[in-house]
């Protein structure tokens, strides 16, 4: 039986799921693609979907995951009472980001790999991607609201990444439910053409 090789240097163990993700996100269906997403809820409207995206630019990995607006709502609210720990949120989703795509490469390498095995990181990353998310500009000027997409893109440097996190309208993707994969990857490589003149420094 083959055996996959250590996890890169620098990274740490995951943090259990705290109750607070614990209560709203939806279980993610991993599978072998690089095309991630959450299992469909079927006691959840539609209508009342956010959408959450995270592209790595450096390998091309990508997920999608899904939250009721209402319990993005009390995720914001018990975010926002815990400013000093606002960093930490992007730290992890880096950390997180990097153990998923080191799994999603060697663990199926493994005669005994099962989808199900990618199931805990993904979790975990959809926690951190949501609780980023949650540090946004969030004002009455610009509310979040269901049928929302909330965009992360990573590039990747030492000693921290850089993310660049975006939102979107239902009414700019056009349509309901997530945007398809082409959808998102050309949104995504817009986004990093913008940023190459923006950022420079991010390339490297």
């Amino acid at each position: 039986m083959s055996s996959a090789p250590p996890p890169p240097s620098g990274h740490q163990p995951l943090p259990p799921i705290g109750p607070t993700g614990k209560s709203y996100i939806a279980s993610l269906l991993a599978d072998s693609s690089t095309w991630n997403q959450t299992q469909n809820d079927l006691d959840a409207d539609l209508a009342d979907l956010m959408f959450f995206y995270c592209y790595d630019f450096e390998t091309g990995f990508r997920w999608l995951g899904q939250a009721t607006h209402s319990s993005f709502s009390d995720l914001c609210i018990e975010v926002s009472a815990e400013p000093d720990t606002w960093g930490e949120h992007m730290k992890d989703l880096d950390r997180v980001v990097s153990t998923s795509i080191h799994e999603r490469v060697t663990l199926q390498l493994l005669d005994s790999f099962a989808p199900e095995d990618l199931v805990p990181t993904e979790l975990l990353l959809m926690q951190s991607l949501a609780c980023v998310a949650a540090t946004m500009d969030w004002s009455e000027s610009t509310p979040h609201h269901p049928g929302m997409h909330i965009i992360a893109i990573r590039y990747v440097d030492m000693p921290q990444s850089h993310f660049h996190v975006l939102r979107l309208s239902q009414r700019e993707v056009k349509h309901s439910g997530p945007m398809t994969d082409h959808e998102f990857v050309t949104f995504a490589e817009n986004v990093v053409a913008e940023d190459k003149g923006a950022n420079p420094n991010w390339f490297k």
